[in-house]
């Protein structure tokens, strides 16, 4: 009888050992964390504050992908060396991570933006949980950092108005 005591112990002890972790986590405020690939992707990390989010970065805009040659999209970007790089495609994105130093100088006809980080708080604008460097998505002179996947653009944002403390772009033209 005590064996059969001692085996439910220790069962239910290996329940509550695997099982803490997951009842840790508090996403209770929307559903979506499943993994799931982003479309934007941070090259590098640069915590540079208390929150792990960049204090200063640049948009560098252009139409045209240097890989392909498309239009480039907003919403597929990539963070290196605290400039925004964007893209057509999510493989010309893949691209850049692997060289970037070779992709960049075929960027023709571009401007740099000084952005404003909209949550230097460090929480996502969606859910207050941190936010991650890792995702992100910039609209007008504004970036915004998210927490996941699911919660990307699901904030709603003035994009058409540049922030007062925005300087004017200023163009500069690649050789």
């Amino acid at each position: 009888m005590t064996r059969k005591i001692a085996f439910y112990f220790v069962l239910l002890l290996g329940f509550v050992i695997v099982g803490f972790p997951v009842l840790a986590q508090n996403h209770s405020g929307h559903a979506g964390h499943e993994k799931e690939a982003p479309a934007v992707v941070a090259q590098e990390k640069m915590p540079a504050n208390s929150t792990g989010l960049p204090e200063k970065l640049v948009d560098v805009q252009y139409k045209v992908c240097p890989i392909l040659g498309d239009e480039t999209k907003q919403e597929i970007a990539v963070i290196f060396e605290g400039k925004v790089y964007h893209f057509c495609c999510a493989s010309c994105q893949e691209a850049f991570k692997k060289d970037p130093k070779s992709v960049i100088p075929k960027i023709k006809d571009f401007k740099e933006v000084p952005l404003i980080i909209t949550n230097r708080d460090g929480q996502c604008p969606v859910t207050s949980e941190v936010a991650s460097g890792d995702l992100f998505l910039v609209r007008g002179y504004k970036i915004t950092f998210y927490c996941c996947g699911a919660c990307v653009g699901k904030d709603k944002l003035e994009t058409d108005k540049p922030a007062a403390d925005a300087k004017k772009p200023e163009e500069k033209k690649n050789k």
